[in-house]
This record gives structure tokens, C-alpha cells and sequence, in this order.
């Protein structure tokens, strides 16, 4: 619930971009402006959450007229909310009596620590499950027989994702793939580990002893995201090789190169969190998909290649830098779908 036009709340961050490593302060100010002639509150406070967004799957029963019932399959928001810092700004003297604040600007500084092991943000799409998303919520804690006012700010986090300590990501990766009409794409992937900003180099050896003509060969990186209910897949780029445009030749050789777009992207994480002490993992991985594509029916095959996403220490700065803050202005509230409110911050008149 946003706070109404006579007390307005704002963050600000002490990055523009509000982007924050793990393990790193998130630090700020936050802002009240209070045309009332006098605010009654309980207390003014703020807390750091971060939050898992997925759907659950829940069955429900019709009941119809002539007694037969129909199964129903139902899809519910669901988030959970794995972080929660909560820091007081201010408060009564005393413990039956109510805060009063006169009209005018108030301002109180804010300071949270992140944990070392968090999961990343999941943007640039906050809108489709599974998500994780991080912001700070302000809330002015009325008298339980008015509405209280909650604002939420949204922020970005990253973990720290070394490639140079995974002996995983150093390796080429060999793949190799032919169908009924004697097509054959083989090749390597040099190297299995990439962050924001490097390239991709692809060494392709194309065999087409028919000399079938190829319509052309498509390389996509996708980004799966996952949790027991959910699965997302997210196309980061697409492109087409080039040289392979109605291809009709015997074979082709060649090495590629293909840019990572740079700036934020999440890195390939695990993380699990627990809900009525239930286990619900979150997975981000990434593939590369090569596939060829040639005139007819039913005819395209493909390939895929994992891939790892890191950061590495020595491009922190670089990530900080290119970060895109189209939504230093933007508060949570404006994005789909809103945090839920608090019970225990929420009162109906």
C-alpha cells in the first residue's frame, strides 16, 4: 500500500544506481514530508527484505447443480521472504503513549549490511515467476483505527561469482551433433565461463556432404530460471553465425566470437530457503544454443552448451559503472507484481 499525498516517504541511496555487492553496506536517507497539521504514529521504521516470488500450484473444487463436482487447477502468488532487517527510526517515549509529528521535513540516515551468501537480483524482468528481488520498505505505524502508510524502494544485488576458482568454467567444452541427412556441427567452446562484457569464442566445424541448402544457423544465450513450481526461460541474445545465409557449400570452418552484453546479469546461482519448514530451491543457469535451420518441414535440429555466468573481483567496478539506472526514481510499488503489505503494519479504520 503507498502512503497518500499528505505524508510523502523517499529513499535515497547512497549509489545512484542502487546496485551492491553482498557482503557491502547498503546506506542512505530516508525522507518524510508531513503536511499533516499533526501525524499521530506508533513508530517509524524501515526494513531491509529480500524476496522469493513463484506461484504455487493449489487445486480447488466446483461443486456444480446437479452435485458433480470439477477439479479446478489454481495458480496463487506466492513470495516468500527470505531476508528481513529491520531498523527502528523513531519511536514514543513511552510505551502507551502515541508519537506526534508536527507539519514539516524529517530525515532520518539508514545503514544495513548485506549477508555474504544472497542470491542475485533477477532483473531487468521483476514480472515473471520466479523472481528474486531486494528493497527497503518505510513504514509509518499509525493508530490501530487508521490506515498505516508503507512505501517500498527497490535495489540490486549481486553475489560474488569468481570464475578463476572453478575449474569448471576454465574448460572447452566439445560438442558434436549430426542428424539422418548427414549434417554434422561440431565444435568447442573454449571456454565454459564468462562474465558481463567478454565474448564468447566458438569454433565451429560445419559438414554437409549433400549439399543441403542451409537457411542459416542461429546461436542464442538463454537464461533458465527455476524453483519446484516455476520455470522461466529468458533469451539474454540472439544472432545469426555468419557465412551460413542459404549456405549450400560441402563444409565450412571458422572460429566466432560473440560479445556478452555488458552490465548486470545475474550469475549462475544456486540458492535454497525454507517456508513452513519446507525447502524451496532457486536455480539460475545458463545454455548456449546453436541451431540450424534449413528449408522444409520438421527439419531444424540444435545443440546446447552450458555455460557458466560469473562477476570476478576485478570487474566489480565495470558492472558498477555500466549498470543501467533507469530505476533509481522507480519505487517497488511501481512494479509488477507490488510486495504484499504487513498485517501487523496495516490497520483498517
Amino acid at each position: 500500500m503507498g502512503a497518500g499525498k499528505s505524508v510523502d516517504l523517499q529513499v535515497s541511496f547512497n549509489r545512484s544506481n542502487r546496485f551492491y555487492f553482498t557482503g557491502e553496506q547498503v546506506s542512505g536517507n530516508i525522507s518524510i514530508n508531513n503536511t499533516y497539521e499533526k501525524l499521530k504514529c506508533n513508530e517509524i521504521f524501515i526494513e531491509l527484505i529480500g524476496e522469493l516470488g513463484e506461484t504455487q500450484d493449489k487445486d480447488k473444487t466446483k461443486t456444480h447443480s446437479n452435485g458433480e463436482s470439477t477439479e479446478l487447477n489454481h495458480r496463487p502468488d506466492h513470495s516468500i521472504k527470505f531476508l528481513i532487517i529491520r531498523l527502528p527510526l523513531a519511536e514514543s517515549d513511552h510505551v502507551k503513549s502515541q508519537m506526534v509529528l508536527s507539519r514539516g521535513h524529517y530525515t532520518w540516515p539508514f545503514e544495513f549490511t548485506l549477508p555474504e551468501f544472497l542470491p542475485p537480483s533477477t532483473e531487468p524482468n521483476l514480472t515473471v515467476y520466479p523472481y528474486i528481488r531486494y528493497f527497503i520498505r518505510v513504514v509509518v505505524d499509525k493508530p490501530w483505527y487508521k490506515l498505516s502508510q508503507t512505501e517500498a524502494f527497490g535495489f540490486t544485488v549481486c553475489p560474488h561469482v569468481d570464475l578463476s576458482h572453478m575449474n569448471s568454467a576454465q574448460q572447452t567444452l566439445h560438442f558434436n551433433k549430426q542428424n539422418r541427412r548427414q549434417l554434422q556441427l561440431e565444435g568447442y567452446l573454449l571456454s565454459s565461463g564468462i562474465i558481463p562484457g567478454q565474448s564468447f569464442s566458438l569454433e565451429i566445424k560445419f559438414q554437409n556432404p549433400e549439399r543441403i541448402k542451409i537457411k542459416r544457423i542461429e546461436i542464442a544465450f538463454i537464461q533458465h530460471r527455476s524453483t519446484v513450481m516455476n520455470n522461466h526461460k529468458e533469451v539474454i541474445f540472439v544472432a545469426d553465425l555468419p557465412g551460413f545465409h542459404e549456405f549450400d557449400g560441402a563444409s565450412l570452418q571458422e572460429t566466432f566470437e560473440f560479445p556478452l552484453p555488458r552490465g548486470y546479469i545475474a550469475p549462475t546461482y544456486f540458492f535454497e530457503t525454507f517456508w513452513h519448514h519446507q525447502p524451496y530451491p532457486f536455480v539460475i543457469k545458463y545454455e548456449l544454443i546453436l541451431t540450424i535451420k534449413y528449408h522444409g518441414f520438421f527439419t531444424n535440429f540444435e545443440v546446447s552448451v552450458p555455460v557458466i555466468v560469473g562477476t570476478e573481483s576485478n570487474y566489480e567496478n565495470q558492472i558498477q559503472e555500466e549498470y543501467d539506472d533507469q530505476n533509481t526514481n522507480q519505487t517497488v510499488d511501481e512494479l509488477e507484481p507490488p510486495p504484499p503489505s504487513y498485517e501487523s503494519v496495516v490497520n483498517t479504520e
